[in-house]
């Protein structure tokens, strides 16, 4: 073994939010995880934070902060037909176990620093690095009154925080800003650094052009490209097209710009200096152009973070912007997703473009990496391949799935799992490209196929058939397996694919039933072997009872983190589709668009 690099950050990331992830977690299954990573080698956490969740108090111009959520404001009802479920006293609908009986926002507050605290001492305890991310452009819809140009509109689901659209140097948005940094380095002194995360969907460009130019005046960054260079180059490979990478550009110049004036007057920086807190800038997705003139605009000591792109499989097409930073200059850290919160629970496997992400950030001198995932049910192999190879330059994905395999299931059943790893890795590549939203945890997701006009996707009949591919193969495995708790593994990956299966066959026969129900004013039902309306009514009963079987599939192996994940599946692929279903068969067909859930 070739050992590659000792320092490297190697950094696990708890919290963010949605059902489907850590957020859901309790104290107990946080510290286990990082007890856990720890013995794989990672040296640090990051507990990624939204502006609406209850782990930060402040107040600024006369306005103190009034309220707080988990997932965004969704409300997932838990009941006696949740499937796999037992609801807990009291329990109506799915929260943080931790959250359970707090009803103020002083009780969520509270709750939320002994979780967050809880945390922390696990990890410093291990003597591990110790991050926040917090997002600092972003706040509670109460502060609203204090920006010069706020949003109206929700910029980030649920609608529950505002941000400036207008001159970020405006004093009510310097002051706002200062005030929630402070409250965070004063809170949360303890940790070793705050990351300071750009917005995924900023509205911070009107002035872009005058904020480029004050940049140049400084920095002399127009000598090393242009800003009409800058925007070409920003991504069209990103969800959203053109229009958001342009916005998404523009903004990040806007915000440099406002960084740099607000590093060099609020203190911050030297206030965390004093605590001990290091800052990083993490940018916004499509900003990797920005690389070539980053270490020119941040202060010394600021390091940045940056995704590349939502999935690995994407990011791997934009890692050449990597060799545009000067890691001599400014330390970097590359967030490598594990599996992206837009498939949901669907299997997600990304070790071979993980593996050549994290050469290459290695090669460049990148100060280390952070993790992306939320569920955590299909990462095994992933997290070996990436634990290892920050220690082993001769390492690849093939030997450490080898290894792995062998000492889970039994050497007998290893060939054909790396046969079951290779068909997830290209069904997540099909996942990325075609189906990217296809099953977000989010309240009405299901009303996208019932609304979709266009046909059903080719890439789903793929994947779908790659999952079956994959559970043919598993289920062959039964008198192969040799390693303890081998069959329980098996069990899970089976009943995981059961339930993708199922999830796949319910949103294809919305979308086909939704096609029949508008056919229906145009069909001769005299002359059609089945009236259209049938067909619908038909199609949209199968896709309940398909949702149903994913959900038993489900909870049959499932793990006790997996709970959330049941809670949200039953209401979106079985409650929300009942609902769903039952007001577009009561409407004339005209007018079956847009009967999405809130």
């Amino acid at each position: 073994m070739v050992s590659v690099s000792n320092a490297m950050m190697r950094c696990w990331r708890q919290f963010s939010d949605l059902a489907t992830g850590p957020a859901m977690w309790s104290l107990e299954r946080h510290q286990a995880v990082t007890r856990q990573v720890f013995k794989l080698r990672f040296n640090s956490i990051v507990i990624s934070l939204w502006p609406q969740q209850p782990f930060v108090d402040f107040e600024c111009g006369g306005i103190r902060r009034q309220d707080a959520t988990m997932l965004f404001g969704q409300k997932f009802p838990v009941d006696a037909d949740t499937i796999g479920v037992t609801p807990g006293p009291g329990e109506r609908f799915l929260d943080n176990p931790e959250f359970l009986g707090a009803e103020t926002y002083e009780d969520m507050l509270a709750a939320g620093r002994r979780l967050l605290g809880g945390i922390l001492d696990q990890a410093q305890a291990l003597d591990m690095h110790t991050m926040i991310g917090l997002q600092p452009f972003e706040f509670p819809v109460e502060f609203r009154p204090l920006l010069d140009t706020p949003t109206r509109e929700g910029i980030q689901l649920g609608g529950r925080t505002c941000a400036e659209r207008g001159d970020l140097r405006h004093p009510g948005h310097m002051a706002l800003v200062q005030a929630h940094l402070d409250a965070y380095l004063h809170q949360w002194s303890r940790v070793d650094e705050l990351t300071l995360v750009m917005p995924e969907f900023p509205k911070a460009d009107s002035a872009y052009r005058d904020a480029w130019e004050a940049l140049d005046r400084k920095f002399g960054v127009a000598s090393v490209m242009s800003l009409d260079q800058l925007i070409a180059e920003s991504s069209g490979l990103t969800p959203g097209g053109r229009e958001r990478a342009d916005r998404e550009m523009k903004s990040a110049v806007s915000m440099l710009h406002f960084l740099d004036g607000f590093f060099e007057q609020s203190g911050i920086l030297e206030r965390g200096a004093a605590a001990d807190t290091k800052f990083t800038i993490s940018l916004a997705v499509t900003t990797a152009p920005l690389f070539k003139v980053i270490d020119r605009v941040l202060p010394p000591g600021v390091g940045v973070e940056n995704v590349l792109e939502y999935t690995a499989s994407r990011a791997v097409r934009r890692m050449h912007y990597m060799e545009d930073l000067d890691a001599t200059r400014v330390g970097a850290l590359l967030d490598v997703t594990l599996q992206d919160d837009n498939g949901g629970w669907l299997p997600q496997v990304a070790t071979q473009s993980v593996h050549l992400l994290l050469r290459q950030a290695q090669r460049l001198g990148w100060r280390g990496f952070v993790t992306r995932y939320w569920p955590v049910g299909d990462l095994d192999p992933a997290v070996a391949c990436l634990a290892r190879s920050a220690w082993d330059a001769d390492l690849t994905p093939a030997t450490v799935y080898e290894d792995h395999f062998d000492h889970v299931f039994g050497p007998r059943a290893t060939a054909d799992m790396c046969r079951v790893m290779r068909l997830l890795e290209d069904a997540t590549i099909l996942l990325d490209l075609d189906l990217f939203y296809f099953l977000f945890p989010v309240l009405g997701i299901m009303g996208v196929p019932l609304e979709r006009t266009e046909p059903t996707p080719e890439a789903l009949t793929h994947v779908r058939a790659m999952y079956e591919q994959c559970r043919r193969i598993l289920l062959r495995q039964g008198d192969r397996l040799e390693a303890p708790s081998a069959a329980e593994r098996l069990e899970y990956m089976v009943g995981r694919l059961e339930f993708s299966i199922g999830a796949m066959t319910d949103w294809e026969l919305l979308a086909d039933g939704a096609a029949a129900f508008r056919a229906a004013p145009d069909a001769d039902d005299e002359a059609a072997s089945r009236p259209p309306a049938e067909i619908a009514h038909d199609c949209f009963r199968r896709a309940i009872e398909s949702g149903e079987a994913a959900l038993r599939a489900a909870a049959r192996a499932a793990r006790p983190a997996d709970r959330p994940l049941l809670i949200a599946y039953y209401h979106l692929l079985v409650r929300e589709v009942r609902e769903l279903t039952s007001k577009m068969m009561q409407r004339p067909p005209e007018s079956s668009v847009s009967i999405r859930g809130s």
